[in-house]
């Protein structure tokens, strides 16, 4: 079971330990591949291995756009556990850390509150004030305490460059089916079922709704998807967007599960993005929606039916 690890001074998981650093936004492949590395270098030298990622990721300190995350805290620690983590350390990004400079940042925290005895980053990493530092000042730095740095190769796939840029906007363009090629996995998102007004239930459609809060929102409109719940998983439809038919105010996630299950309220699923349908539409009476409903539902089984 991976540990999580908000204070680090001390902490003797760490002492000695090898050592990832990055935003790690959604695990994608690229992420992937340097837990990988990191893993193997553990694993041969007998060390426990771990990584440290920032809470809030930079870009949500220094814009205050909070529907910017791929994956929430939780989502991370859950796909650190399956990727075989001992721990993971959430820094507090802060007024402090944005203005410590590459020195400091080596000297005051990683040395002295983690000591670790090797640090992997990607090629591009960069950090400190004015993000000055990179992987040859961390070698260069660290290279006298006897600590070995590696820096990752960068992952490329036929489109170029893995990123969490290029994901966060093809799930925003509801490209979600190309996204699944990035993480090796489909783009979900976890969270609790709401109560909802009942809308649903009314016209024959029992939806489970959730709200897609301090993280990135997927283009708004119809999805296929599957949802997880309790370790099984079950085949639905779901709806991102405000229902314009009912006039909702908020953006709402609506699920209907083809088989149905009780009691969801206050429960936690998670929800995979499977394929984008189409956008969301405003309809004139209850029985045009329905009848779009029913032909949405067909065409999800369809490509539900292979996936």
């Amino acid at each position: 079971m991976v540990k999580v690890l908000q204070r680090i001074s001390n902490n003797k998981i760490t002492k000695k330990s090898i050592l990832a650093i990055g935003n790690f936004d959604g695990f994608h492949i690229g992420h992937q591949s340097i837990i990988k590395a990191g893993k193997q270098i553990a694993k041969k030298n007998k060390k426990k291995f771990g990584i440290l990622t920032f809470n809030p990721l930079p870009y949500e300190y220094f814009t205050k756009n909070y529907n910017y995350k791929l994956i929430s805290n939780n989502e991370k620690v859950d796909l650190a556990a399956k990727l075989g983590l001992d721990y993971i350390i959430f820094l507090n990004f802060n007024k402090n850390l944005r203005n410590s400079s590459p020195q400091d940042f080596i000297s005051k925290i990683l040395f002295k509150k983690i000591n670790m005895s090797h640090i992997i980053v990607g090629k591009e990493f960069r950090f400190g004030k004015k993000r000055k530092g990179n992987v040859n000042f961390l070698k260069k730095t660290l290279k006298p305490l006897n600590i070995k740095v590696t820096g990752a190769e960068i992952v490329n796939r036929y489109d170029g460059k893995i990123s969490s840029s290029k994901i966060r906007k093809k799930i925003m363009q509801g490209k979600v089916l190309d996204v699944k090629k990035s993480l090796n996995r489909f783009w979900s998102v976890k969270e609790k079922v709401l109560q909802g007004r009942k809308v649903g239930r009314k016209i024959g459609y029992r939806t489970a709704n959730i709200e897609l809060k301090n993280r990135l929102n997927p283009k708004i409109g119809v999805y296929a998807v599957k949802i997880l719940f309790q370790k099984k998983i079950y085949k639905g439809i779901a709806n991102f967007g405000y229902a314009p038919t009912f006039k909702r105010k908020k953006l709402v996630l609506e699920c209907f599960i083809f088989n149905k299950i009780n009691n969801l309220y206050g429960k936690v699923i998670e929800v995979q993005f499977i394929k984008f349908i189409r956008g969301e539409k405003k309809f004139m009476s209850i029985e045009m929606l329905k009848k779009q409903i029913k032909y949405d539902i067909d065409k999800t089984r369809r490509i539900l039916k292979n996936v």
